[in-house]
């Protein structure tokens, strides 16, 4: 009786062009040594915002990630004068009508701290986020109050500039579980790609290590991933690569949501007017809400069935 090795089945059968892809998705991850890096910093600032004489010392509920630093697609610089970038949400113990300039103002002045300290040559305000820098990288840290009785961990975000000042609903949280949901890992192709990202991170930590250049974490993170979530990179990748032949060196990459932001809305209107037609039930309030300004257009302007 012959045994059938699924996974050399499969494998086999990959062409050379998905080998190429698989490659490339393997250098677009970031390396051991700058997701731990990321992790350091994302703690650090979570220690940081609710230390004594903070403005937000025992009012922090919630720190946590969201984006791709929470599905796994965040990518890797793309050259040396480029970054990545870490999302994260701070949820405030705060009156639902707080003021979003109010809001926005606390927490960076909470991470910007007195003159002379960590953060406060490094920290950058922004309309909904503040920003901080570091080489090679920057964290945004968006402000939210949960809102009790919605789906789990639905909060407001805040946007304020000039006498623009808007609450936003979100959910990045709902957003990760749903896409976490939809694209399992494959397990003969994730043992594929796992591997090819381990030998290319044994050849890289080892050439590190003979450099001296930066240190060596002791353990790599897993790179076993979807189909989807690869996608997903493959296209950022690409993204930042075209952005950067189109403006002038050194310009930052924009940001994916931004990118596609007015086409998802228009997309969303579209469907809802389908689905009203065809009588049928939307389901994803809480997921679409995940782009900015996206739940509140369709709270405003469509009667969704639950």
């Amino acid at each position: 009786m012959n045994v059938v090795d699924k996974y050399l089945l499969e494998t086999s059968s990959y062409t050379a062009l998905d080998v190429m892809l698989a490659d490339v998705a393997v250098r677009v991850q970031l390396t051991p040594t700058d997701y731990t890096l990321a992790e350091d910093r994302y703690k650090a600032i979570n220690e940081w915002i609710e230390r004594e004489g903070s403005p937000l010392h025992g009012r922090v509920e919630l720190f946590c990630p969201q984006g791709g630093f929470m599905i796994g697609a965040t990518v890797a610089r793309h050259s040396t004068d480029s970054e990545f970038d870490i999302d994260v949400m701070a949820q405030i113990t705060w009156p639902l009508n707080i003021d979003p300039e109010l809001a926005l103002a606390t927490t960076h002045a909470a991470i910007k701290g007195e003159r002379g300290s960590r953060y406060y040559d490094k920290c950058d305000r922004k309309t909904r986020c503040s920003t901080v820098q570091y080489v090679g990288m920057h964290l945004d840290v968006t402000t939210a109050v949960l809102c009790p009785g919605r789906e789990e961990r639905t909060s407001y975000i805040f946007h304020s500039k000039e006498a623009d000042r808007r609450r936003l609903l979100a959910n990045p949280f709902g957003f990760a579980k749903w896409f976490i949901g939809l694209t399992p890992v494959e397990e003969n192709f994730g043992k594929f790609f796992e591997s090819r990202s381990l030998d290319f991170n044994r050849v890289l930590l080892e050439t590190l290590a003979k450099t001296d250049s930066e240190p060596v974490p002791k353990q790599a993170p897993v790179y076993r991933k979807s189909r989807a979530v690869i996608a997903l990179q493959l296209i950022k990748r690409w993204r930042n690569l075209a952005y950067d032949r189109r403006h002038a060196a050194g310009a930052t990459s924009p940001r994916g949501g931004d990118a596609i932001h007015g086409d998802l809305q228009s997309h969303w209107g579209r469907t809802h007017e389908e689905s009203r037609r065809r009588g049928s039930n939307l389901e994803y309030r809480r997921i679409t809400g995940q782009v900015d300004g996206l739940l509140e257009f369709v709270d405003e302007g469509c009667a969704i069935q639950r």
